[in-house]
């Protein structure tokens, strides 16, 4: 793994860590909520599987792009 990506990824974690990101921590609830309440019994965790997934690609897309920014490079 490159150094850039384990950066973009502890921040992930830190960002994922309850104490240090309420917001997130009370989406991500909500989100829990929302599956148990309109997905099929016993799909939860596959819809929930997805959001993380789509969640985790929007933090490092961004996180990349900020970084991208900063150094320089040109985003497009």
């Amino acid at each position: 793994m490159k150094i850039r990506e384990e950066i973009i990824q502890y921040l992930y974690d830190m960002a994922n860590n309850k104490s240090l990101c309420e917001d997130m921590d009370k989406a991500f609830v909500e989100m829990e909520d929302l599956c148990e309440k309109y997905f099929a019994e016993g799909k939860e965790d596959d819809y929930m599987n997805g959001i993380c997934n789509i969640e985790q690609t929007a933090f490092f897309a961004g996180a990349n792009m900020v970084l991208d920014f900063i150094s320089g490079k040109e985003v497009q």
